[in-house]
């Protein structure tokens, strides 16, 4: 504040980006432009005051602030960006909608390309302009965010890595967040004795069923055009499933994309990305990484513990009879906790690269005083030199595990639970802070979590 005028209240905004002033009632006499632009050069200020605006927030006499004299606030900058010509999401676009059932006859799932076929390009970042604040200092833009090509096998880096293209013939696929190219291993009938267990480092397409207690397992995607019994297939890439998952509580499908079947029942679903189902998931274990949702207004999701992301859609949540069905937003059990725990490990892992620093300091100050450590002193620095770099690659991880989980906690708050049309006592819904346990049926209702409760409105 200043006071070499009376009257005059004003202050510079915590931005510094504006010159704030108030006048609680109108000013008989009012200050002119000039004298407070002296005011301002006097306090470092070098943004004039716009003239209309001081006069009319004397005139007006508003308890309110008023920024009667503005710097100039930074340019953002354009952070680098990807485009991808061929990505394996582009085969689901056309399988179906809210109205039109699944085609599992004709799904186009695997994307086929050429050796030479452009797959992404690399759009470099543009930097922002930098601004000035009101006492004529520069404002710099935040640094652009930079990217890299994601590259798996089959793919070739040209142009200085600003372009992708395909290496070899093959298919599309992203395991792993990587585009790469790979091939596929084809299997006409079951997954049987007749076969064993399936490991593969591509995409295999399997056009009978995978019978109970056999193993699929591919580096790339898994396609399979029958029924998937009380059998274990585990995916880098996405999992469809045409015939639906009879689990038996034993069956399991993992994939590191997305998993869609026509079913399930019974069986435990993990997915990176997105499950979806078109009839039903009757009490399994779900857990994706972003949405589950049930096609059309009759799919039915009810028991089980199923867990998503971002959101869970589906026209029907739970049973009339009332099964317990748990539906929650967020992965983990109590991210909370999580958190606090890995802030701890941080903690004390920073405690000991404090001690660690300390004794290498002693030692380098030994060799300073004597010239040269002794055999002991110097086998005792590298184990310590080798300890520091190992507990250092530890709190790397551990940093980045803090921040995934409250990526995690972030997403979770902002996640959605919706039906379409009913949703039925003894459904609860979690969201990281709050639950909600159905004791009433409800029609149309969207779940959402707000101020530290879980909401309802209508879908």
């Amino acid at each position: 504040m200043n006071e070499s005028i009376d009257n005059l209240d004003w202050k510079v905004s915590d931005d510094r980006l504006s010159v704030l002033v108030r006048f609680e009632k109108p000013v008989e006499d009012p200050i002119s432009p000039e004298d407070f632009n002296l005011v301002l050069l006097n306090n470092g200020i070098q943004s004039p005051c716009n003239p209309e605006l001081f006069l009319q927030a004397q005139t007006e006499g508003k308890a309110e602030w008023v920024a009667v004299a503005t710097g100039s606030p930074a340019t953002e900058p354009v952070d680098a960006r990807l485009e991808y010509f061929v990505h394996p999401a582009m085969a689901n676009r056309k399988v179906s909608n809210d109205q039109e059932p699944i085609d599992f006859k004709n799904l186009g799932r695997i994307l086929n390309v050429e050796k030479g076929r452009e797959l992404v390009r690399k759009h470099d970042p543009i930097p922002g302009a930098p601004g000035v604040d009101v006492y004529g200092q520069p404002i710099e833009p935040r640094e652009p965010k930079n990217v890299s090509i994601p590259v798996g096998q089959g793919v070739e880096i040209l142009e200085d890595g600003h372009l992708a293209v395909a290496d070899e013939d093959g298919a599309i696929s992203a395991a792993g967040q990587r585009i790469s190219v790979i091939q596929i291993y084809p299997v006409s009938g079951n997954i049987s004795y007749r076969t064993g267990n399936i490991h593969f480092k591509g995409t295999v397409d399997i056009g009978g069923d995978v019978q109970s207690g056999f193993e699929v397992h591919a580096e790339g995607d898994i396609l399979v055009k029958g029924l998937v019994e009380a059998a274990t297939l585990e995916a880098g890439g996405d999992i469809f499933v045409m015939g639906g998952f009879q689990g038996g509580s034993k069956g399991s499908l993992k994939a590191g994309g997305s998993i869609q079947v026509r079913f399930a029942n019974e069986g435990t679903l993990e997915a990176a990305g997105d499950i979806e189902a078109e009839v039903h998931l009757l009490n399994c274990q779900v857990r994706a990484g972003g949405e589950i949702s049930l096609k059309g207004a009759k799919g039915v999701i009810a028991g089980g513990d199923n867990r998503a992301g971002k959101k869970i859609s589906a026209g029907i949540l739970g049973t009339e009879i009332g099964v317990k069905t748990i539906l929650q937003i967020g992965l983990s059990d109590d991210i909370f906790a999580e958190i606090k725990a890995t802030e701890k490990q941080i903690e004390e892992t920073t405690e000991k690269l404090a001690q660690i620093a300390e004794i290498l300091m002693k030692l380098e100050k030994v060799k300073s005083d004597q010239g040269s450590l002794s055999q002991e002193h110097e086998e005792i620095r590298i184990r310590t030199v080798r300890e520091q770099f190992a507990i250092m690659g530890e709190l790397g991880k551990q940093n980045k595990t803090l921040v995934q989980q409250k990526e995690e906690q972030e997403m979770a708050r902002k996640g959605r639970i919706a039906a379409g049309q009913t949703v039925f006592p003894g459904v609860v819904v979690k969201f990281p802070g709050d639950a909600f346990t159905v004791k009433n049926e409800m029609k149309y209702t969207t779940f959402y979590f707000e101020r530290g409760e879980v909401r309802t409105r209508a879908s």
